[in-house]
């Protein structure tokens, strides 16, 4: 547990601006995993959230949020659920 001294991780610490308005989440050994785009609706402004492959292509929308912070975190969160355990099918019998 962080003591009030420690910083405390969030998945925007993996955020890499690429171009203005336009992130690559990285995970630790350098491939993306994700993408956030500012996105502008009329006169409201939002962030699209995208799971990409190794190489940077979308491969799912994670979804549409209000904040960088918020769509970080839903990407991080699809990231590691793609890490789940294997089903009952995926095993050999």
């Amino acid at each position: 547990m962080a003591t009030r001294n420690e910083p405390v991780w969030h998945p925007i610490q993996s955020a890499r601006e690429v171009s203005p308005g336009r992130w690559f989440m990285i995970a630790h050994l350098g491939e993306p995993y994700g993408e956030i785009t500012l996105v502008k609706r009329g006169e409201q402004h939002g962030y699209r959230a995208d799971r990409t492959d190794e190489t940077g292509t979308v491969i799912a929308n994670v979804g549409y949020f209000t904040t960088l912070k918020r769509s970080a975190w839903e990407i991080h969160s699809a990231y590691l659920r793609s890490h789940g355990a294997p089903s009952r099918s995926t095993y050999s019998s």
